[in-house]
């Protein structure tokens, strides 16, 4: 079983996704204090895997939650994204990386080295008392060669030699390329394969994380009229709960639903989330805690602290 380090600085304002291809487990999130100011409020860590949204913790210098312990396991195949909302402090994230996929092809190499050993010495051991003879009549023709070949027996041992010593120079090499791998995973500041900006798949639309950790992700670019702030918006919605996908509300057909954008007659996340969409636009909105309802919730449908989905078609702008 082959394992290293992991680690990933989650900075602010940006978004860290891959697909994994090495199976990692994240044991700790800590807050970045060096920077951080006494008077910044929770920095909460967002995870995304196959398209689900959740918090994984908060953090607070003001209110001493520096660490939090964590269990969270990534398979081979799976994609994943990180990024922080509501403080301009980083996070660390750290944990380990196992495989057994280097551990298991050495073993078999090297049984399968040691079979073929094997078997040459005892073919070496049952040769014939006419190839000894044949052998020294060789040696007698190529005497004066300077670079005569040796005996069969030389060039046995010879073979089993270098091919133990190529044996070695594949491990090494392979040890070397996993230590790389390792290295490379192990801290951002090495030019990890996770790097900011660069998702798995491009998605049909580039997600955009705006003011408050706001995720926005164009389904539809919209072709007519722009809602800014102060405009009289129209929208058709879904609502789920980012946690477990629940639908808790929804206006999808009869009578838009009217609000007027940056006034504060709905939550911050659609004020600014809804803001540059187009008339015919389809858009869906991932919404932390702090900018829906936060500690409070909306009882008994949206329980407190929680994140919320959104997709939103703009019917019309006035």
């Amino acid at each position: 079983m082959a394992s290293g380090i992991w680690g990933l600085v989650l900075e602010p304002g940006k978004r860290y996704s891959k697909s994994v291809d090495i199976p990692f487990h994240i044991t700790l999130a800590a807050l970045d204090t060096y920077y951080g100011k006494g008077e910044d409020d929770v920095v909460s860590v967002m995870l995304e895997v196959d398209g689900m949204e959740v918090i994984i913790c908060n953090l607070s210098l003001k209110r001493g939650i520096l660490q939090c312990p964590l269990n969270l396991k990534f398979v081979e195949g799976s994609r994943v994204a990180f990024y922080t909302t509501g403080s301009h402090s980083s996070v660390h994230l750290s944990g380990n990386i196992t495989s057994s996929k280097v551990g298991k092809c050495k073993q078999k190499k090297r049984k399968a080295l040691m079979e073929n050993a094997v078997k040459r010495k005892k073919i070496k051991k049952k040769a014939k008392p006419e190839d000894s003879v044949k052998k020294m009549e060789n040696e007698n023709n190529v005497k004066n060669n300077e670079n005569g070949d040796e005996s069969d027996t030389d060039s046995i041992e010879d073979d089993e030699e270098d091919e133990l010593s190529e044996e070695e120079e594949g491990e090494e090499n392979t040890n070397n390329t996993s230590n790389k791998t390792t290295k490379n995973i192990e801290i951002v500041q090495h030019k990890a394969k996770l790097t900011p900006g660069t998702a798995p798949a491009p998605p049909k639309s580039p997600k955009v994380v705006k003011q408050g950790g706001i995720t926005c992700e164009d389904l539809i670019v919209g072709k007519g009229k722009e809602a800014k702030k102060g405009n009289a918006v129209f929208v058709y919605y879904e609502g789920r709960l980012a946690s477990n996908d629940t639908l808790f509300d929804k206006c999808l057909s009869g009578k838009p639903f009217k609000f007027r954008l940056g006034g504060g007659e709905v939550i911050p996340g659609w004020d600014i989330g809804v803001a540059g969409m187009k008339t015919g636009g389809k858009r869906k909105l991932v919404i932390p805690p702090h900018m829906a309802y936060g500690k409070r919730g909306a009882p008994p449908v949206i329980p407190p602290q929680a994140a919320l989905k959104f997709v939103v078609t703009l019917k019309n702008v006035v």
